[in-house]
């Protein structure tokens, strides 16, 4: 037993506590003895076998007492019965260790008692059945040493004494007894090489021996042996099969049956463990292990059960098993156990630290530091709850305080595993990979079967650069615990690694063993799709959605690799299928605007961003996109109505500023453009958004505003020489509108002759580029085409016309100019970038980005055509070389966040989430205020299941001085996905329990009608679409629908009493509510339109009432309710009372509660 045993009653618990301290009342220990035999039912074995050896020790062990005291254990314990014959064994009462051993005959545990009778019968002088009794334990115990000791004194040459060096190598102890010669000494030298280290030695020695070569069992169950340590359980397994047919001892089927299960086949492991002895801890154990691996809950559960009712288990049994079920996400049982735990201890120390593991696994932080700071206030000394404390610091955001708590546990104890478990994770959110392998290692050096250590050393290897490696650790990973949640896990961390040819692979393997597997299907094609093979990722999705044809995300994620490899029409049905499966996620209907606007469906795009706006009007995206469209048709104004209806969403948003600029340049309005322009410099200026406003500025005369507009961004970017340059040739006069100067007198002459003028080409160009920049396109023009005249060969000036072209939005053109130039100047970068945007605008992608290639190649390896490599590899689906452009942009660029969070998104979108919040968490070091970068941070940690980062960014997001409407609801839906209501709430603003304005209440009572009519529930939110809720009011309706409030205990005898027990009886009796013991919350939507109520908050209080009486412990029964329960049948339900005694419900649970008790 382990820890403190758990005791049934006060009355054991005061005679352990006298036992432990040796401190005894009146009368010594035979006054205990008297008491304990004195407790009504049975006592723990622990208590009894305590009282044994006390009685022993006081010379009071007689053979009637020891008999009483025994006959107090439970039929299925056999330790006190043992100890009770040991003690009389030493006393020389053979008969009476042999009548009191015969008392545990119940139990059926088979090593221990058989030990027992093995030393009786040797006492006796049977030596055979002495033999064959120390051979039974032996043969289910291999560790039980006393069985080598009696077989050594019956058999001395049957080298035993050998046998229990090799049990004593096994476990890792120094030999007990000097090594011999024969057989089994060769055996024993195999063992003691391979367990030293001489492995090769151990191996050679093994297959060359002529006992291995003869299959002899001894031999064979060594290279089972071998192979086990070595985490080889297939072949382990094929030699235990070989040994199972020669009838091998019973402990031979246990070790098979861990080899099964390291194989990840719990239909052998059990047929196995059926052979074994089933009371050995080591049994029970791995019969939790194999329910747990075939998924049957139920089989799992009992196989605890069993476990913790033996009588060897004791408190660190209880505290390991709540572990147990809360690393397997089973709260609810680890909850149970717990409270059966603390029903016979209390809340002690380790009680409040699960309650505290719990209350965190739910996301009460709060309460769970609280309940820890309890469990380590009890026992100062208890490193675990310290540990737990430390975990919840850590997970508050507060990880200098958990660190230190931490530092502390290791301290004193430095093998601590819990502290070494927050350690590593502190050094992975840190980022530092080689100090959390580190640890990792410094854990499974004293537990190798330590998954969650494995799977992070996986992780840090493949970070530091070693994917090979780390894909046989995670290969590893899977030897130890085959399960498909494990499976799963480990192939999704692959992902995240970008190890994307390891994932796919290890998809196909994990296939044979789970063909149907969904989620295994999915995660393959999302590798197939970051290595590009979208072929295959179509096949892998379109799989994973005949299995799953009801999930949208695998019908959308079929569409994007269609997209990806070109194939849009396909795409579109995809895209299609998703809508029609779930009409309400507007991410659906912009893919699906994507495909149609590339398809050259312009109407078709329009209204699928309609109905993407409809759903997210908070969503800038679709507004802009349906912009571009609509500038790309020529219709600006819409255009630009559109955009100033994003940049209401999203006002400090500049890539939308500068879009709303060239808007309002283009219909003219350059008033509107320069208001804009100025807005965006003041939130954020840039050389770019600078020199424009000084061009827009120089394009309508005022050359000072000009001036002064460069001057000031010259004090901000002093170093550059554009700006300068800028400035020196508009302060000049060298471009821009020159004022007229006098005209000459006409003199009466001859016409003369006109000299030819020589244009200067330079500042043509720097006029054209300026109109440019300024928005006039056709000024532009014009200017570029007369430095043409002047030098039509010159590569630069045929750039900057090709530059006009695609401003003008003729794509075709742009890249016919450029292509033609370049086959006269084959190296000019610009004009292969001029080529790229021609050719990305017109869905050229794959020779878009050839070009961007040669325009890096030949020089122009700037930020601006990272940018736009990224762009188009992000277009093409490349997510994760769209990431790598988009990180090398802002490595020339650090200030350029907006190419930061493109990064993050394509990390994102290759699954490489760590590396995603990695990027977030620079940009946000950058600017803690970015809006977007916080919201990226809460999805990415929403995908990775981290609740600490969700809750880290929602904290993130209250400190913003402003939060968009478009922030509020998507975290909302977020914080309400995970649990957490009270936060949503409170960042709505919304109105707390109870507090619902007329509006949500007229809306939630037009959806219960609706539910009602097509038997739904009314919280669906197809029903909340239907009836034409935006998300703001669906959510809050939502949450009104469900929140049915408590009410007081029932008080009899008013007015109210009276009016709900009959309104309850005519629902109850309308809606035919036969189940009410089982389902005592009614439907609201059918007590709403059922009952005839004129508002929904009167139908949600009976349902709360109904709740309430079937829940609360029974009331006092009045004489009238007493004669009524006297003439009922005894098989009567609540419904069956309130409908022929017409009683509400309070009183017919009353009646109910008396038949019961009368029964």
């Amino acid at each position: 037993m382990s820890g403190r045993p758990v005791l049934q009653s006060s009355l054991e618990y005061h005679a352990w506590k006298m036992l432990d301290a040796h401190t005894f009342p009146k009368g010594g220990v035979s006054a205990v003895a008297s008491e304990i035999e004195g407790i009504n039912g049975s006592v723990s074995s622990k208590v009894l076998v305590m009282l044994i050896e006390e009685l022993a020790a006081a010379g009071m062990a007689d053979r009637e007492r020891l008999r009483r005291v025994v006959s107090k254990a439970r039929a299925t314990d056999c330790l006190p019965s043992i100890k009770a014959s040991e003690v009389l064994l030493k006393k020389g009462d053979l008969d009476g260790a042999e009548q009191l051993l015969a008392m545990s005959e119940g139990s059926q545990e088979k090593s221990g008692r058989s030990l027992m009778l093995a030393r009786i019968l040797l006492a006796r002088g049977d030596r055979e059945g002495a033999s064959r009794a120390a051979g039974c334990a032996y043969g289910y115990d291999p560790s039980c040493r006393g069985a080598y000791d009696i077989l050594a004194q019956v058999d001395p040459d049957g080298g035993w004494l050998q046998r229990r060096n090799i049990q004593d190598v096994l476990e890792g102890e120094r030999p007990s007894q000097s090594p011999s010669s024969g057989r089994i000494q060769e055996l024993y030298s195999i063992y003691y090489d391979w367990f030293s280290g001489r492995r090769d030695a151990a191996t050679d020695a093994l297959i060359n021996s002529s006992h291995y070569k003869a299959k002899d069992p001894e031999f064979l169950l060594a290279s089972a042996r071998m192979s086990m340590d070595e985490r080889d359980w297939r072949s382990a397994f094929m030699v235990y099969s070989e040994l199972i047919s020669m009838e091998p001892p019973p402990f031979v089927y246990v070790e098979a049956a861990e080899a099964a299960l390291g194989m990840g086949d719990p239909s052998r492991a059990l047929r196995c463990l059926e052979k074994a002895d089933g009371h050995q801890r080591r049994v029970r154990k791995d019969a939790v292990r194999v329910y747990m691996l075939a998924g049957d809950r139920a089989g799992m559960l009992g196989a605890l059960r069993m476990l913790l009712d033996s009588e060897t288990s004791g408190s660190d049994e209880y505290v390991a098993a709540v572990r147990f079920l809360i690393s397997r996400g089973l709260e609810k049982d680890a909850i149970a156990i717990l409270d059966r735990y603390s029903r016979f201890v209390g809340d002690d120390s380790d009680t409040l630290t699960m309650r505290s593991v719990l209350l965190m696994r739910s996301g009460d932080y709060p309460s769970a530091k609280r309940a820890a700071s309890r469990a380590v206030s009890l026992d100062k000394n208890n490193d675990a709850a310290r540990a737990q404390l430390a975990r919840i610091l850590y997970l508050m955001d507060k990880a200098e305080a958990a660190g230190r708590e931490c530092d502390g546990i290791l301290a004193r104890d430095p093998g601590n595993s819990d502290a070494l478990a927050l350690k590593r994770d502190l050094q992975m959110s840190d980022g530092d990979y080689e100090s959390a392998a580190s640890t990792c290692r410094r854990m499974l050096e004293s537990d190798q079967s330590d998954i969650q250590s494995l799977m992070t050393l996986a992780v840090c290897t493949s970070r530091l650069g070693d994917p090979v490696k780390a894909s046989d650790m995670f290969r590893d990973v899977l030897r130890i615990d085959g399960s498909r949640d494990r499976a799963v896990g480990v192939v999704s961390a692959m992902v995240s690694c970008g190890m994307h040819r390891d994932a796919e692979l290890l998809c196909s393997t994990l296939e044979r063993t789970y063909p149907r597997d969904v989620m295994l299907r999915r995660l393959k094609g999302n590798a197939q799709y970051a290595l590009g093979d979208y072929l295959k990722a179509s096949v892998s999705f379109s799989d994973a959605a005949a299995m799953d044809p009801h999930d949208p995300v695998l019908w959308h994620s079929k569409g994007m690799a269609d997209e990806a490899r070109g194939d849009l029409e396909s795409a579109e049905d995809a895209y299609n299928r998703a809508v029609l499966l779930d009409q309400g996620e507007a991410e659906y209907w912009i893919s699906k605007a994507a495909v149609q606007e590339r398809s050259n469906d312009r109407f078709g795009a329009v209204e699928s961003l309609n109905r993407a706006i409809e759903l997210d009007p908070s969503s800038v995206y679709p507004l802009v996109r349906k912009a571009v469209i609509l500038s790309t048709a020529g219709r600006m104004k819409e255009a630009l109505y559109y955009l100033r209806t994003a940049a209401v969403i999203e006002p400090r948003n500049v890539r939308i500023m500068d879009m709303e600029a060239d808007a309002a340049v283009s219909i003219g309005d350059l008033d509107e453009a320069l208001g804009v322009l100025r807005a965006r410099i003041a939130i954020e200026e840039t050389e770019n958004a600078s020199l424009r406003l000084a061009r827009l500025l120089l394009s309508r005369g005022d050359r000072d505003g000009a001036v002064s507009t460069l001057d000031g961004a010259i004090a901000l970017h002093p170093e550059s020489d554009r700006l300068k340059e800028e400035r020196s040739r508009i302060a000049a006069g060298n471009i821009g509108p020159r004022s007229e100067p006098e005209p000459e007198p006409v003199v009466e002459e001859p016409e003369p002759v006109k000299a030819a003028v020589q244009e200067d080409v330079g500042a043509l160009c720097a006029m054209a580029e300026n109109l440019l920049d300024a928005g006039d396109v056709k000024g532009a023009m014009r200017t570029v085409d007369r430095a043409l005249k002047a030098d039509k060969d010159d590569p630069d000036i045929c750039c900057l016309k090709a530059r006009v072209v695609l401003a003008k939005g003729d794509f075709e053109g742009a890249s016919f100019l450029a292509e033609s130039s370049i086959r006269i100047n084959p190296s000019h970068a610009g004009l292969h970038r001029i080529n790229a945007l021609a050719k990305e605008a017109k869905g050229d992608l794959k020779d878009a980005l050839t070009e961007i290639d040669a325009a890096i190649a030949f020089g122009l390896d700037d930020a601006e055509s990272n940018r736009i490599k990224g762009r188009i590899l992000e277009s093409s689906g490349y997510h994760e070389r769209a990431a790598s452009s988009y990180a090398r942009a802002v490595s020339l660029d650090p200030d350029d966040l907006d190419s930061a969070e493109a990064q993050a998104r394509q990390q994102v979108a290759a699954g490489n989430l760590n590396g995603a919040m990695t990027t977030v968490t620079m940009i946000l070091r950058h600017d803690p205020a970015r809006e977007s970068a916080v919201m990226m941070k809460a999805e990415i940690s929403t995908d990775r299941n981290d609740d600490a980062g969700l809750m880290s960014a929602y904290s993130m997001l209250l400190g913003l001085e402003e939060i968009s409407d478009g922030a509020k609801v998507r975290m909302v839906r977020m914080l309400e996905e995970k649990g957490h209501k009270d936060e949503a709430r409170m960042l709505m603003g919304g109105p707390q329990r109870g507090s619902y304005d007329a509006s949500v209440q007229r809306a939630a009572e037009k959806a219960l009608r609706r539910a009602f009519t097509t038997r739904t529930s009314a919280d669906d939110p197809d029903i909340l679409d239907a009836i034409g809720l935006d998300p703001d009011m669906a959510s809050k309706v939502s949450r009104y629908l469900s929140d049915i409030p408590d009410i007081a205990p029932i008080v009899p005898g008013g007015s109210d009493f009276e009016f709900m027990e009959k309104r309850s009886h005519d629902v109850i009796v309308k809606l035919k509510w036969t189940d009410l013991e089982s389902q005592p919350e009614l439907p609201l939507e059918k007590v709403f339109v059922s009952g005839g109520f004129r508002d929904a908050d009167s139908a949600k209080e009976l349902v709360a009432y109904v709740r309430r009486a079937m829940l609360s412990p029974p009331g006092h029964a009045d004489e009238r309710l007493s004669k009524i329960a006297m003439g009922l049948l005894k098989n009567m339900t609540v419904y069956d009372i309130i409908n022929q005694c017409d009683l509400g419900v309070y009183e017919a649970a009353i009646v109910k509660g008396l038949i019961v008790r009368c029964q």
